[in-house]
């Protein structure tokens, strides 16, 4: 019949078009969902949290913390670097989840990869062999047995020449375009170049050699005259010197405190009426030298004496006795030797003189010490820097020669 072929024919045209009309709505959906999709994504990774890993990642972690990992797998990062906190985990697995989601269709890969794809590329390269040692490490376990695959895919696409990041942009920067094809084709050799620049620098990084320490101390310098220090009071650091002069300054104030104390425990006996009866402190006076200095050793003019730290020389005599009980007469008679020589060298400052008698004061100690006791590093940055100061008096270099070559063979 003529009327139901028209029925027939109308039904089945009222159900190609709500098929269509269907696909057409499920495309619109697909779209909307993708490109809600597609923004979350950018939200994330313009967030202040990810710019706060990617300062980390590339400005700590890997100038500082990649090359402790040579070798390890990527979850063992928080256990090598404490201070990682997980942070570089976190950067990777959200270019893994850009992946996974990229290869599902459920974002726009391209749009998200224009800005980011030079530091998803940096941050791959970096962690490749991370990744790598882990899924080794993971192979027998079954843990994760798609590890950071994700994070490959993108990778990989990345390499496809019409998903080169410059493409990417153009593609999408159009209507009007940004660039010419001069332009492009300078950009994307620059990206190329500036890749290459980072795969050379990660290689410094990783096979950069461990500092090798100089055997030779670098002793801190005195913060009141910039001599060597010897001892630490506080935040400072002091020399022979100049500790000896803040020694005596408490020694000093610990003296008129006690002389107060005295004259208080006397005013309180005169209160009483009963004197004498309450201990005192006892102040000890300076000896204040009147005459000539006698050493067992060493001559000193009595011109030189007021300029001198006098102590330090007779600290040098009396471990030149020790040195000739050990029965190192040549040590004794050379050192004798230059020491008298700088206490009546002309041509040295008073300063440089109180320094090379602090210097000698400190060798001469040494030496007569046991050899685990000694401390030989000091000892030869000291003997540079004697080096440095007699060269410029020939008469002390002459003198210092043989005794250097002694102490060299004692301090090694």
């Amino acid at each position: 019949m003529p009327w139901q072929t028209t029925i027939s024919m109308f039904s089945s045209l009222i159900a190609l078009i709500a098929l269509l009309i269907f696909l057409r709505s499920s495309r619109h959906a697909k779209r909307v969902a993708i490109k809600e999709a597609t923004d979350l994504i950018f939200r994330d990774w313009w967030s202040e949290e990810l710019r706060r890993l990617r300062g980390y990642f590339f400005y700590d972690f890997l100038p500082n913390g990649r090359a402790k990992l040579i070798g390890k797998g990527m979850k063992e990062i928080d256990r090598v670097i404490p201070g990682d906190e997980g942070r570089t985990t976190k950067f990777c697995y959200f270019f893994d989840r850009v992946g996974w989601l990229g290869a599902a269709g459920l974002i726009d890969v391209d749009y998200v990869l224009g800005p980011m794809q030079h530091t998803m590329r940096r941050t791959w390269i970096v962690m490749e062999p991370l990744i790598a040692k882990e899924r080794e490490l993971q192979a027998d376990k079954m843990l994760d047995p798609v590890f950071q695959y994700g994070f490959e895919w993108l990778f990989k696409r990345s390499n496809k020449c019409r998903k080169h990041q410059v493409n990417l942009l153009r593609y999408r920067f159009h209507r009007p375009g940004i660039w010419t094809r001069r332009k492009l084709r300078a950009f994307k050799k620059q990206i190329d170049i500036d890749e290459n620049n980072f795969r050379q620098k990660l290689e410094e990084i990783l096979h950069r050699e461990k500092p090798r320490f100089n055997k030779e101390v670098i002793m801190e310098k005195c913060s009141q005259c910039g001599k060597p220090a010897i001892v630490r009071v506080g935040a400072n650091y002091l020399c022979v010197d100049c500790n000896l002069k803040f020694e005596q300054a408490q020694l000093l104030e610990h003296y008129r405190d006690v002389t107060m104390l005295n004259f208080l425990t006397a005013q309180a006996e005169s209160v009483i009426g009963i004197p004498g009866v309450l201990p005192r402190y006892e102040v000890l006076r300076p000896v204040i030298y009147q005459g000539t200095t006698s050493f067992n050793n060493i001559k000193v003019d009595n011109s030189v004496v007021g300029s001198i730290n006098t102590g330090q020389v007779r600290q040098i005599d009396v471990a030149m006795d020790n040195i000739k009980i050990a029965g190192n007469e040549q040590l004794a008679s050379l050192l004798k030797e230059f020491t008298e020589a700088v206490l009546a060298e002309k041509q040295l400052t008073a300063e440089l003189r109180n320094e090379l008698v602090e210097q000698l004061s400190f060798i001469s100690s040494q030496c007569v010490l046991r050899k685990e006791a000694r401390k030989p590093t000091i000892v030869r940055s000291i003997l540079k820097r004697i080096e440095e100061i007699v060269t410029t008096v020939k008469s002390l270099a002459a003198i210092w020669a043989p005794l250097s070559a002694i102490l060299q063979s004692i301090f090694g």
